[in-house]
């Protein structure tokens, strides 16, 4: 397992544990260096939904949906 992914991991736990905060604050240094990983996106999403920040909670599952379906046709595109 690389870094992202445990960071990932420890931010998923702080959202669980409702430790919004912190979780925004390491999912934002992911984005910084991975702008376009879906998962660090949906991360910030679900925590825009937990505060109530509906309309940006929206932009940003939007967002990471797009790049879970590019994520997805790239992969399929290198089996084919």
């Amino acid at each position: 397992m690389d870094s992202i992914e445990q960071e990932i991991i420890l931010g998923k736990v702080e959202i669980q544990e409702g430790k919004f905060e912190e979780a925004s604050l390491r999912f934002k240094q992911l984005l910084g260096t991975h702008p376009n990983n879906a998962e660090v996106i949906h991360g910030l999403a679900v925590i825009a939904t937990q505060t109530n920040d509906l309309e940006n909670a929206v932009a940003l599952a939007n967002k990471a949906a797009q790049l879970y379906a590019a994520e997805q046709y790239w992969s399929t595109e290198a089996v084919a």
